[in-house]
């Protein structure tokens, strides 16, 4: 058997080999192009297993990758440089001790979600992408009408009644050009949720376990897939409390003899999941018993935004009883 430690980079990657011993059989750098990568893929075999660190293009080498013999090793970087610090640090030396923490069974592994998970994940983040620029106009267009003195009197800044009523507006020519610009990116940006949200509407009907999550009040259509997508397979979880802590929703722990400290939480998972989930909390308080008590018992000792992500802790706990069991959400108190 022999272990390959590839530090992967934007432009260039390190490779170190190593056998079942530990004897350094060879190492190599190249550059990050299409045709290296597949040369690279094409060269192993079933005897080899491959690390890599979960840097942000991970995926592009994974997917190159993903049909060889080889087996694939994603790395946990911050739990990586916690056992593999080392004075010297270069691409060889980072590339060897890759190799060797997979060869010793040490090194703490990233999940890898399935092709058709990460393709519904990329689809979900794009769409939060876009809302967020869409907000981001809005909020814009009404600095500008400030500016101008002007109070728009519809609640949808970019709904019809608003785009006619902002072009017909009496203002100086500067103010009309950031509006004009600000309604046409704003317009398009919501053509293009438009289209993306068609697609997103044929990923539901094929899961049920949307259909699932969609009965815990404040949970939507996209909230659910996005929670789906973000989770990956339940089953890594045994426990509710594996799945908080993994979604970074856990506090931080400092323990001293009998002194034990609560810190925020850890934020050390998925932003993605952590923001969908606070989101959909404000409207499971104003539709559940259960999660409103939560919120209210919270709200009084630690404040409105700690209340909130205490509710979104609940819910995520939730979430792993129903995709456990398969069952559907109980407002139980």
């Amino acid at each position: 058997m022999n272990y390959l430690g590839v530090d992967f980079h934007k432009l260039t990657s390190y490779v170190t080999r190593i056998d079942d011993k530990g004897k350094e059989v060879g190492n190599f750098s190249m550059r990050n192009t299409a045709e290296n990568i597949r040369d690279f893929a094409r060269s192993l075999s079933a005897e080899d297993k491959v690390a890599v660190e979960a840097t942000g293009h991970w995926m592009y080498l994974y997917e190159q990758l993903e049909d060889s013999d080889a087996e694939f090793y994603l790395g946990h970087p911050q739990a990586t440089k916690a056992i593999a610090s080392a004075r010297l640090k270069n691409d060889k030396v980072d590339s060897k001790m890759l190799a060797e923490l997979l060869r010793c069974d040490l090194l703490p592994l990233s999940y890898i979600p399935p092709r058709e998970v990460r393709d519904l994940r990329e689809l979900l983040r794009l769409r939060s992408v876009l809302i967020r620029l869409r907000s981001m106009v809005k909020i814009r267009l009404r600095a500008i009408l400030l500016k101008t003195g002007q109070d728009c009197p519809y609640s949808d800044i970019l709904g019809k009644g608003a785009i006619k009523w902002m072009r017909s507006l009496q203002v100086r020519e500067c103010y009309l050009l950031g509006l004009d610009h600000q309604m046409r990116i704003g317009l398009q940006l919501s053509s293009q949720l438009q289209e993306l949200e068609k697609v997103l509407c044929g990923c539901v009907q094929s899961n049920p376990d949307a259909e699932l999550l969609m009965s815990m009040p404040g949970i939507g259509l996209y909230s659910a897939l996005m929670i789906l997508a973000e989770i990956g397979e339940i089953n890594r979880f045994k426990y509710s409390d594996q799945l908080v802590s993994w979604a970074g929703m856990a506090p931080r722990i400092k323990q001293s003899s009998n002194h034990i400290r609560r810190g925020p939480i850890t934020k050390q998972g998925s932003k993605y999941l952590r923001w969908i989930l606070i989101e959909d909390a404000h409207h499971a308080i104003k539709k559940s018993q259960r999660f409103r008590s939560k919120y209210e018992s919270v709200r009084k000792r630690r404040g409105d935004h700690k209340a909130k992500v205490a509710v979104a802790a609940l819910m995520l706990r939730c979430i792993h009883w129903m995709l456990t069991h398969r069952e559907s959400y109980k407002d139980i108190l």
